[in-house]
């Protein structure tokens, strides 16, 4: 039987169960065409490798029950989530914590935005993105900016508004379906969660909401674990920034996390 080895091309597939597959791509005898080795009951065959029709997707053919050929969308999953949780951002943005009076100071903005554009175009846009603002009601909501007045937030990550302070867990399942899509949508491989610990807010205004959504990505996305049949756990990297460059920061790990899965 062929075995993967380093240099292989590869594709991924996503089982019904969630498992997720390796598989390897081959050039298939005497055809020329790209091909998938996989296991078959009676050994180890070839599936051949095609484009899927106005998607220019990758996909498989395969011979359904009545003996038709179809085609097979490759799957795989999301390579994480982004979640940023940040109250303000007034000194980076507008210099000397007067937001309100110096809404349009875009010099450390359009640096980590430029950055990020090009990350974008290196490596594509992340699956799941979004900025949420944890309100601080020490302050008005027109002088607590996440960014210049006079720019946009980058389309690759919305930016929910307002959350609760703290968070609750049913907000936190809230935030994370609304995320990736939807209760019903596969979940990523993997959260990550940026958050800002500066003077106006520690990880302590989103608890103890934070840990209690934590423990339920640790318990495979329920409240009601069971041990008997455990659910596969969802799993998690907590970055903590002091800075409050969200952007940048966000740059940091989205770089460091297509690097990595690459």
């Amino acid at each position: 039987m062929q075995t993967i080895e380093t240099g292989d091309t590869l594709i991924t597939l996503m089982g019904s169960g969630g498992n997720i597959g390796a598989y390897k791509v081959c050039e298939i005898e005497d055809s020329g065409e790209l091909g998938l080795v996989v296991r078959a009951s009676d050994g180890p065959g070839v599936v051949r490798v095609l484009s899927m029709e106005e998607s220019g997707e990758i996909g498989l053919e395969a011979l359904s029950a009545d003996e038709k050929v179809v085609a097979l969308k490759s799957s795989k999953p999301a390579l994480g989530m982004i979640m940023i949780f940040i109250d303000e951002a007034i000194e980076d943005w507008a210099g000397g914590g007067l937001g309100w009076y110096y809404p349009d100071n875009t010099r450390d903005w359009d640096a980590h935005a430029n950055r990020w554009a090009g990350l974008v175009e290196e490596y594509g846009p992340p699956e799941y993105a979004r900025l949420f603002q944890v309100y601080n009601s020490g302050l008005p909501v027109l002088g607590n900016p996440l960014k210049p007045s006079s720019r946009s937030f980058p389309e690759e990550i919305p930016f929910h508004g307002i959350v609760p302070r703290p968070p609750s867990l049913d907000n936190f399942i809230a935030y994370y379906n609304a995320c990736k899509g939807g209760a019903d949508k596969p979940h990523p491989r993997e959260v990550m969660f940026n958050i800002d610990v500066s003077g106006s807010m520690t990880r302590y205004a989103i608890e103890p909401g934070i840990d209690a959504f934590e423990e339920w990505l640790n318990n495979g996305g329920t409240k009601t674990p069971d041990p008997l049949n455990p659910l596969q756990p969802i799993a998690w990297r907590e970055h903590r920034d002091s800075t409050q460059f969200w952007l940048q920061s966000t740059c940091n790990w989205y770089e460091s996390l297509r690097q990595e899965y690459s």
